[in-house]
This record gives structure tokens, C-alpha cells and sequence, in this order.
């Protein structure tokens, strides 16, 4: 199994070529950092402002870039006409380069050029390259980002149900909304519109499910899954009953006195009951 070897950074040293990654928690110094490599990339690599593409996540944060890179480009320029500045970073830059004459002119171009920066949030970046190359992507022009999805995503919720859900067996679907199985006692509260948006929210967050999907269509198809699901757990109760009580044995304090203590033990001896009884601990423990 490969290993990735990190080195500790240096916006001064690090090379300007290939992929790099960059670890940096709140208030390190990262926008800073970034307007350090573009001034470099001026330099060291005679780029025009306008090639170098920088993408982040906010509005915010994308001005404060802007602003950073706008005033190291004017304070390296300055210096290289003699004006004095405190960035020692800037200063050790531009030093670096050996012809100064050359290094003025390749930043009195920039400073011409700063209005054509390309710093964009993710999303203007995204919808600029869709606008720009609509033909090539099939979009259509003038169309624009969405900046609040609720309404579509409850349009698509409604479809899904009008679909999906109404269209279920009848003693499925009423078997899914009562469930009187204990073990499955939570499972109707997952079966409503507001429960489907908050995954799709959730997905759209990037989170991922953690799990299989089947679709099923009939009581008899449900029925057989959920007995599949029985027979998991109480195979797993049975295989780890040992255990179980071990721990159960071991458990000290107030609330596991040996009544306590018998009540989870003789529950073991139906494990769905046990597996319902679990599941609801952690629930009022979470809560």
C-alpha cells in the first residue's frame, strides 16, 4: 500500500510544476500564499495574469484573493523601482530574479492587465466555461445558476412520489406507513416527502449513503426482505450471545444492578427484541 510523503511548504521554494497539495487549516495563510505563488508564476515563469485560472469556494473569499494578488503585483513592482516595502517575502521574490529590468517589465504588464485576473467561486467558473462553450456542452444561452434548489428539488420529490410511492402495492404501502413490527418501528417516519428531501439534501451536501438499494414493488417482495433482515440479526444475536452476556456481566453501576442485568439477558433469547432494545438505547443516548 502506497504512502503519500509530505514536506513541509514553502511558497519561496515550492516548485511551480505538476500537481501539488496543499494541508491547511483556518487562518494559516492560504490566500495569502496563493497571491505569493501567482506573483512567482509572473516571474519565474513569464505567465500573463490572464493565464493563471484560481477557483474557491466563496464570493468573499474570491475578492480577498483578488485584492491580495492586486496589491503584491503593485508592491513588487514599486520595489522594483526602488520603493521600499516591508514583505520580505515579496523582497526575497523579486531579488531572486536576477534581471531586474526584465522583472519591471513583466510586472508593468500584469498591473495593465489586472482587470482580466480570472478568479472565479466554483460555480461562476463552472457557469462561465457552460456560457463559453455552449454549443460543445448543449446548454442554452442565456441560461443561469440556481442559487436556491428547493423548488426544483420539491418538484422532483412530487414526481418521485406521484411515481414511485403512490403506485406501490396497496398492503405494501400501508404495511410500510403502520409498521407493526417493533424492530421496524422507525421505518414509517422515512416514508414522507420531507424524509426523501432531507437525503437528497444530504447527498447534494456530499454525503454519501452507506448502504444497497433495492426497489421493491410488492408485500410478498417486502415481506421476503424482511425476513431476510430477521434471519441476519438473529443469526448474528445467536452467534455473538456469548459475548453478549459476558458483557453484560461486566457492566458496573447504578442503572446495571442484577435485575437490570436479567431483564437483558432473558431479552437475548429473542433477538429482535434484544436488536429493538438496542437500537432504542442509542437512540435516547444520541438524543
Amino acid at each position: 500500500m502506497s504512502t503519500l510523503d509530505f514536506e513541509n511548504f514553502d511558497i519561496k521554494t515550492v516548485t511551480l510544476e505538476g500537481t501539488n497539495l496543499v494541508e491547511a487549516g483556518a487562518g494559516t495563510g492560504k490566500t495569502y500564499s496563493i497571491a505569493i505563488l501567482a506573483l512567482r508564476l509572473l516571474l519565474e515563469k513569464e505567465y500573463a495574469i490572464k493565464d493563471l485560472l484560481m477557483v474557491t469556494f466563496t464570493k468573499p473569499a474570491t475578492a480577498e484573493l483578488e485584492s491580495r494578488i492586486r496589491q503584491f503585483v503593485r508592491i513588487a513592482y514599486n520595489y522594483c523601482n526602488d520603493a521600499p516595502t516591508q514583505d520580505q517575502v515579496i523582497i526575497d521574490i523579486v531579488n531572486k530574479f536576477n534581471d531586474k529590468e526584465k522583472a519591471k517589465r513583466l510586472l508593468g504588464k500584469a498591473l495593465l492587465e489586472l482587470d482580466e485576473t480570472s478568479i472565479y467561486t466554483i460555480h461562476s467558473f463552472c457557469h462561465k466555461t457552460l456560457t463559453e462553450f455552449a454549443f460543445e456542452t448543449g446548454q442554452i444561452f442565456g441560461s443561469e445558476g440556481l442559487e436556491d434548489l428547493t423548488e426544483l428539488i420539491n418538484d422532483e420529490v412530487n414526481a418521485f412520489w406521484r411515481n414511485e410511492v403512490s403506485t406501490l402495492d396497496t398492503e405494501l404501502l400501508k404495511e410500510l406507513r403502520t409498521c407493526k413490527y417493533q424492530v421496524y418501528a422507525d421505518w414509517p417516519k422515512y416514508l414522507t416527502r420531507d424524509s426523501i428531501t432531507t437525503v437528497i439534501n444530504k447527498a447534494m451536501a456530499g454525503m454519501a449513503f452507506n448502504g444497497e438499494t433495492r426497489k421493491i414493488t410488492s408485500f410478498d417482495e417486502y415481506k421476503a426482505a424482511r425476513e431476510a433482515i430477521d434471519k441476519e440479526i438473529t443469526d448474528l444475536i445467536n452467534r455473538n450471545k456469548d459475548n453478549y452476556i459476558d458483557r453484560i456481566n461486566r457492566h458496573t453501576g447504578p442503572r446495571y444492578n442484577e435485575d437490570s442485568k436479567n431483564v437483558l439477558r432473558a431479552r437475548l433469547n429473542e433477538p429482535l427484541v434484544f436488536a429493538t432494545f438496542i437500537r432504542d438505547t442509542r437512540a435516547q443516548n444520541d438524543n
